[in-house]
């Protein structure tokens, strides 16, 4: 990610008034798909795919525990397959890293969805939705598949502010908010404050007159989509990563840092569901891509606006309000330039250094029960020898599908550490810098 160089005057000029208002930020962002939910209505041949499916999930009910999967022979096709399926119909449950697909045997397929995919934050952005798409369209052709429609379920379009504290902006008065939103939160983590929630689950939209124009008009099948079908949420995302220490890698990588908070990072994250993304004209994967700015727009400057000062709500006049100018930044995202970005370090799935602190931990209490000598040669080489006796013994051992338990485990943890393969690469993803400079 480069340094800024220089901004357009109109951008320029709403950093100024950022300075001015006593926030120091550079302007530098990065925008991408958080999190995508849709449905696949699949045409199958005979139940090829079916049986193979049944046989993984018996291994797995046999074990008490999710297995791995290859698809015809394919390492490309490597999935976890577990004992459970998931409410709906949906018999079957594969996942690789954070996405995850529910396989129905239904036959009124063109009703309700026979595949469901959701694609997690980590995915999204590594090795990127479309991607994720190909790689399961192509699982669908493997077995001679012909996808006869594709629904679109959820949506999570986010903006990071890298090197912008959040608390600098006052987002906890919801005086300063104009929004279609009848629900507000403010989170706080001790005397932090970590963010705001806005969500809408009643009255109009604002897309249309329409009297259909409603929150919850559109029918939605499938999966339960929680509360409120179009929510906003502003929070400290360096704040957020430090549970998450797989993800941590991944976002340093992407907003070009070496560690996930050497800088601060305010996101803005917009997530709207089946009946407002219908309302909206955006009903399947394939008008995503080209109304993508069309739904910002009018999440940024319909639905929810952040002003300069309190809005006097008793005139009415809130069309006149004074816009806060890092808000207007926020509106003047461009959607439509990704700028693909390929990150030639291959990251793995999990925090290494939490895993070691985890280990050692574990370990030495192992030591401290067998009442090792309190010394470092004395403690390693029991541990060692310890590890090594328990590695022998699974080696020897073996499952019920008759594999060395060892080796079991050794490539099921592969799988999950490097769900995409030993190559992966991060991207691609969409980091640039506003006022036209990436």
């Amino acid at each position: 990610m480069d340094k800024v160089k220089s901004f357009t005057g109109d951008v320029k000029g709403k950093l100024d008034a950022l300075s001015q208002a006593g926030i120091t930020w550079g302007g530098q962002l990065a925008k991408g798909l958080d999190r995508l939910k849709y449905g696949l209505h699949v045409e199958f041949s005979d139940e090829t795919f079916f049986d193979v499916l049944g046989e993984g999930k018996n291994k797995a009910q046999q074990v008490h525990s999710p297995v791995p999967i290859t698809f015809e022979g394919r390492q490309d096709h490597e999935y976890i397959i577990h004992s459970t399926g998931r409410r709906g119909g949906f018999a079957f449950h594969l996942s690789r890293a954070d996405v995850h697909i529910f396989v129905s045997v239904r036959e009124d397929y063109m009703s309700t969805p026979n595949i469901w995919v959701d694609i997690g934050s980590m995915s999204c952005w590594s090795p990127g939705y479309q991607a994720v798409i190909e790689h399961v369209n192509d699982l669908v052709f493997l077995f001679g598949g012909k996808i006869r429609k594709v629904g679109l379920s959820e949506v999570h379009l986010c903006v990071d502010c890298i090197g912008l504290e959040i608390e600098e902006l006052g987002l906890h008065d919801y005086s300063r908010w104009i929004t279609r939103a009848n629900k507000f939160r403010s989170f706080a983590d001790r005397v932090k404050f970590t963010g705001v929630g806005l969500d809408q689950s009643e009255g109009p939209l604002g897309i249309s007159d329409s009297p259909y124009d409603q929150v919850g008009y559109a029918s939605e099948t499938g999966l339960s989509v929680g509360e409120g079908d179009i929510a906003l949420r502003v929070y400290d995302k360096t704040h957020e990563l430090r549970s998450h220490g797989a993800k941590q890698s991944v976002f340093a990588s992407v907003w070009g840092q070496d560690q996930y908070n050497d800088v601060p990072v305010t996101r803005v994250e917009f997530q709207l569901r089946r009946p407002v993304l219908r309302q909206l004209g955006v009903s399947d994967l394939y008008n995503l891509q080209e109304k993508i700015g069309g739904i910002w727009e009018y999440c940024s400057d319909n639905w929810a606006r952040f002003s300069a000062v309190a809005i006097d709500r008793k005139n009415r006049h809130q069309d006149r309000a004074v816009i806060h100018p890092w808000w207007q930044v926020i509106q003047s995202v461009d959607w439509l330039s990704y700028r693909p970005v390929v990150r030639k370090q291959p990251l793995p799935q999990k925090d290494q250094h939490q895993l070691i602190d985890m280990m050692v931990g574990c370990a030495l209490n192992i030591a401290a029960i067998d009442r090792c000598k309190p010394t470092i040669d004395h403690i390693t080489t029991h541990l060692q020898a310890v590890i090594d006796t328990w590695c022998r013994i699974k080696s020897h051992e073996t499952d019920k599908r008759g594999q060395s338990v060892l080796i079991a485990k050794y490539n099921q943890k592969v799988l999950e550490c490097w769900p995409h393969g030993f190559g992966e690469v991060h991207g691609p993803q969409s980091a640039y810098l506003i006022g036209g400079q990436s």
